[in-house]
């Protein structure tokens, strides 16, 4: 069966985020889902960049651009379309999937500018208003979706998502167990400087810690100068924060299994990939009780109130101090990760693709 996934979003930007699912879902397809031949679309007049299309083609997938008004045939050469990212073309397919990723974006919030929101919720909801079926990863974004439009239940698949180890294979010569080593210990955080990621509260709890120091590996976005000033530069000015926008996959997981925990306080996630990240690395975990987060850590990492920094710096202090404490989270987050199977991802989606087309 041929299906044709709009993978833009994975096209422009496949290294992290967001960007990373439809490429991932692409990959999971093709390794397991006998059935089903993937076709890994973008739309033209998007300039990918060199780097991005040398990481997809390293990783085999060779991307194929498309005119979204004009390529009229793409509905002759597979009856489904799968949209990996709020986006879809007026082609008349059999079935139009839309992959929610989550649905923040559709209510007035503080993590974006007030015209910047109402102008994207617009576009959202008319690409939901066109498509036939959805997918999401969680089903916290699935309940929302359903609260916050017309669309049914029954209409939205939650196909889940694998651990992200499993595609892209450990580096040579990686060991498996968490990295001890001279330095101070530090606390990591995955995550755009942005409020949603609630930085604030990573700061305020590394802070009250003067022998941890934070390692923050991400870009900068909306309010994030302010963000950068005011909650992060008190750990600047005292030696005590590593900030990189970006790092290598190698890198990153050495930053994982080297890190006393990974901190993720987010006051709105659609799934947290980061977090998936480093359980699957042994790495314990401190993430909200709320959003996603909680649904995709269960009861492997501690869960904390995100307005309440002093929790995460409770946690953090007991990781620190208790080895045990770091052995058992380390033990039920690789628990954790095993349980989410891309065989398990692509059995889904082949199943949805076969009752729609």
């Amino acid at each position: 069966m041929r299906v044709l996934l709009d993978n833009t979003r994975s096209a422009l930007s496949p290294h992290g985020g967001v960007g990373h699912v439809g490429l991932d879902f692409f990959l999971a397809l093709k390794r397991h889902a006998s059935g089903v031949a993937p076709h890994f679309l973008y739309r033209r007049g998007e300039r990918l960049p060199e780097e991005s299309l040398a990481y997809l083609r390293a990783r085999g997938c060779e991307p194929r651009a498309y005119h979204p008004r004009l390529a009229l045939h793409l509905p002759l050469r597979a009856r489904v379309l799968h949209s990996t990212y709020h986006k879809l073309p007026p082609l008349p397919f059999r079935a139009r999937i839309v992959h929610v990723h989550d649905v923040w974006t559709l209510r007035a919030n503080a993590y974006q500018s007030r015209e910047f929101q109402e102008r994207r919720a617009a576009r959202f909801r008319g690409v939901l208003a066109r498509g036939d079926l959805f997918t999401t990863m969680t089903r916290t974004v699935r309940d929302e979706l359903v609260a916050e439009t017309d669309i049914e239940s029954a209409r939205v698949a939650v196909v889940g998502y694998g651990n992200p180890h499993d595609l892209e294979g450990p580096a040579a010569g990686e060991e498996t167990a968490p990295r001890e080593s001279g330095e101070a210990p530090y606390v990591l955080a995955v995550a755009r400087v942005e409020a949603r990621k609630n930085l604030a509260h990573t700061a305020r709890a590394v802070a009250s810690l003067p022998d941890l120091r934070l390692v923050l590996i991400g870009g900068q976005g909306f309010g994030g100068e302010a963000i950068a000033a005011q909650d992060l530069e008190p750990l600047r000015a005292q030696g005590r924060l590593d900030w990189r926008p970006a790092v290598a996959a190698d890198e990153l997981r050495r930053l994982y299994r080297g890190a006393l925990a990974l901190l993720a306080p987010s006051w709105e996630e659609g799934f947290g990939i980061p977090l998936l990240e480093a359980m699957g690395l042994g790495l314990p975990v401190i993430t909200s009780d709320r959003s996603a987060n909680a649904e995709v850590v269960g009861s492997a990492g501690a869960l904390v109130d995100p307005a309440r920094w002093e929790e995460s710096a409770h946690w953090l202090a007991r990781l620190r101090d208790e080895p045990a404490l770091r052995a058992d989270l380390r033990e039920r987050g690789l628990a954790r990760a095993a349980e989410f199977r891309w065989a398990d991802v692509a059995g889904r989606l082949e199943a949805l693709y076969r009752s729609a087309g």
